[in-house]
């Protein structure tokens, strides 16, 4: 049985429920509250949509296909080269590579914990590479970019462990639980009977569509009917203790014909297996994201307006308007090797052009200007610095390139946040469970396993990213830290209760375990627990070896010296051993 472990409906007969099913209208209820809330949204995404990435316009608006359509009002092109930029750029910095380590969680830390969770992260970063997931992820974070969210399906796979699909903005609808989480996800779509009968099979689909069907093979045309897949939190009380069939999971899966209000499938996953991540938040009870396409979208509108204006000067440039005296009236021949004859005893009476007085240089200006805007809004400054960062080196110094790096991942540092917690963790997390269920791991050691009242348990690993952009983040922290040291150096010399108080507060050891986090120091250079506990039996033995050392050359110092001083000088004092 799969994860979603799918069964019928609720009063369902070969999966299809009768009319007036409860859950069936449940779902469509929810479907419509959620499509309240995001129908203000598609309008923006369809403005949005029509300048930066014209070829997923098709939110409100269902145009054919074809170059013309989609792309008729886009004079300019860049805020869609910016936003693939950004798109790219974020798949680079936050997943190329090795870009995360399982680390044991706090009350399973063990070396031989740390070794099996290490070895997880390893085989989970080879399921990933070999599926689709690092191309959905990239269309994920593009629309993230550019509409402030993105979605993700992560599922289970019999061939390759991990299968992933995604949805445009518009077709998903979402809801969050009491910590602003996102735990729901509704996708609305219009299928075809074909698409109907294809996923539920001919008997399943109701009577509508089925007749559709066979109609449209003969000489009909196929109709949409509207078709929701929500996936929603399944209430405790509908779950029975002790079974792990699909409709007794944490998540509930269902399937629902809306037009007739059917519940088509029903099954479940152990965990929500959507992830969507925003770019930033608007404010801390919407659930919708904000990203650089609402922002960019003014200078994206004006970049076009004034590319339109630069072409009609660039064409009066090429082709001028021409001033033509009234008796020469379809007189002039402007072809290629035309000839126009004019008086030469009136030579005021020749064509002429005229309104040639247009400032190309100022067009050039505000074009630059609003460019410029708009990759700063996209971050292409930090991407082209951190792809280009051999050439920036060669050309300022260290100090200065780090400060450059330094101000340009402040303004990225929160939706980097943002999307370690609504994107990288959440990911990895289904992945490492899908990978748990289906046996990718080896044998786990005893000290890994976690009492329960359900048995024994595998705690999901603590990550740790090291990522490109959260490394740089960390060695801006390592920057910061050093340079508050050489401060705290300065002023310790200058007074000795500054010393003092700088070693009441911080914590030198501490500090050198973190700064090495952040450099990303692997785990196989560290000594384990057991050896830092030599270590320091080792250093407290040999500090008093070297104390005892010291006070015996005192000692002898201190006989020699008596044994130097005049008879009547060294009288009285106790004879040395």
């Amino acid at each position: 049985m799969s994860e979603t472990g799918t069964g019928a409906g609720v009063g369902a007969i070969g999966g299809v429920s009768a009319d007036g099913d409860p859950l069936a209208n449940q779902i469509v209820a929810r479907d419509g509250m959620l499509e309240a809330e995001i129908s203000t949204w598609r309008t923006e995404y369809q403005c949005i949509a029509d300048y930066q990435i014209p070829r997923k316009s098709q939110i409100d608006e269902r145009s054919t296909p074809g170059i013309d359509d989609f792309t008729q009002n886009i004079y300019d092109s860049e805020a869609i080269h910016a936003a693939g930029v950004l798109s790219s750029g974020t798949l680079d910095v936050t997943m190329s590579g090795v870009f995360f380590q399982n680390q044991a969680p706090g009350f399973n830390a063990s070396p031989e914990a740390d070794a099996w969770y290490r070895i997880t992260g390893e085989i989970m970063l080879d399921v990933m590479l070999g599926s689709n997931l690092y191309q959905v992820a990239h269309a994920c974070l593009h629309n993230r970019g550019i509409f402030g969210i993105g979605h993700m399906m992560i599922e289970e796979d019999d061939d390759r462990i991990i299968h992933c699909t995604g949805e445009d903005v518009g077709t998903f609808k979402i809801d969050v639980n009491n910590r602003g989480i996102v735990d729901t996800v509704y996708v609305t779509k219009e299928w075809s009977a074909k698409q109907w009968v294809d996923e539920f099979g001919i008997d399943k689909v109701a009577q509508p569509i089925k007749d559709n069907f066979e109609k449209a093979n003969g000489s009909g045309k196929m109709q949409t009917f509207p078709y929701i897949y929500a996936i929603e939190p399944r209430p405790n009380s509908q779950r029975e203790v002790g079974r792990k069939d699909g409709k007794n999971k944490a998540f509930r899966a269902i399937h629902v014909d809306k037009r007739h209000k059917k519940v088509m499938r029903e099954g479940g996953f152990d965990e929500f297996p959507a992830v969507v991540t925003r770019f930033l938040l608007w404010n801390l009870f919407e659930k919708y994201g904000y990203g650089p396409g609402f922002e960019a979208q003014p200078e994206v509108m004006q970049l076009n307006y004034f590319q339109k204006v630069k072409r009609v000067l660039a064409e009066r440039q090429v082709n001028p308007p021409i001033m033509v005296p009234g008796d020469q009236e379809g007189m002039i021949d402007i072809t290629p090797n035309g000839e126009t004859y004019f008086d030469e005893q009136n030579p005021n009476g020749k064509a002429h052009p005229w309104m040639m007085e247009g400032r190309f240089d100022i067009a050039m200006e505000e074009l630059a200007d609003l460019k410029q805007s708009i990759q700063r809004t996209y971050f292409v400054p930090l991407f082209q610095m951190l792809t280009n960062s051999s050439e920036v080196r060669r050309e300022k110094t260290a100090f200065e390139v780090s400060q450059m790096l330094a101000e340009q991942v402040k303004n990225f540092s929160p939706t980097f946040t943002l999307l370690k917690e609504d994107f990288l963790t959440p990911m990895l997390t289904r992945i490492f469970n899908i990978c748990l269920r289906k046996g990718a791991f080896p044998p786990p050691p005893e000290s890994v396993l976690r009492p329960t009242a359900n048995g024994p348990t595998i705690p999901v690993p603590k990550v740790n990213h090291v990522s490109k952009v959260a490394m740089l983040i960390k060695s801006v922290e390592n920057e910061n830290w050093v340079q508050f040291l050489q401060l705290a150096g300065m002023l310790g010399e200058m007074s000795p209760a500054a010393a003092q108080a700088f070693e009441r507060k911080f914590n030198m050891e501490r500090s050198l375990t973190t700064m090495a986090d952040n450099v990303g120091v692997p785990s196989e250079f560290r000594n384990t627990p057991e050896e830092e506990a030599e270590n320091i039996a080792a250093q407290e033995a040999a500090a008093q070896q070297e104390a005892a050392a010291q006070a015996a050359a005192t000692a002898k110092d201190a006989g020699q010296a008596v044994g130097a001083l005049p008879p009547e000088m060294a009288k009285g004092l106790p004879a040395m051993e």
